[in-house]
């Protein structure tokens, strides 16, 4: 345990932890099931592209206004950026610190970025907590190991979905 604070410090800067972090708690104090969501989504956000700017150093793809559009994996035949996608990224960021994610979240977070609903709603499902709730709970999983890996805690710890539990770590 007392490692947490040096990796901390260690890694707060390239990932802008100290925000992630933020999004991460205004995630789970969130009230609304939705919105619970979004802040974990972009966090995940986040992470992957700190991770591909600040710790693999990959190429850039940068828009007219300096943005960054994405990250370059190749070039087309015809001279054209061929860009890692969002799974890329988490794959390979998680599989460097030796992890192993899943994607089950990323249909949710689509159409809640962009219809502002899950999934479930647009099955007709009135009810969406229990419809996404399941996929939450292993994204929340999912960011848990990622900051303890990075601030290379050991020890006990309890997971959102069973706080009376206390888990082993790693």
């Amino acid at each position: 345990m007392g490692t947490t604070i040096p990796a901390f410090h260690a890694v707060a800067t390239p990932f802008e932890l100290r925000r992630l972090i933020e999004y991460y708690c205004l995630s789970v104090e969130a009230d609304f099931g939705e919105l619970k969501y979004i802040l974990a989504s972009v966090f995940m956000e986040g992470f992957k592209f700190y991770w591909a700017l600040n710790v693999a150093h990959l190429p850039v793809d940068l828009k007219a206004n300096g943005l960054v559009r994405g990250f370059i994996k190749g070039t087309s035949a015809g001279g054209k950026n061929i860009l890692y996608t969002f799974e890329d990224l988490i794959k390979d960021s998680y599989a460097h610190y030796g992890l192993t994610p899943a994607f089950t979240f990323i249909e949710d977070r689509n159409a809640l970025f962009h219809t502002g609903a899950p999934g479930a709603h647009q099955r007709g499902v009135v009810g969406t907590w229990h419809a996404i709730k399941p996929e939450l709970i292993i994204l929340y999983r999912q960011i848990d190991d990622l900051l303890l890996t990075l601030m290379r805690y050991t020890g006990p710890i309890h997971r959102w979905d069973t706080p009376d539990k206390k888990d082993p770590w790693p």
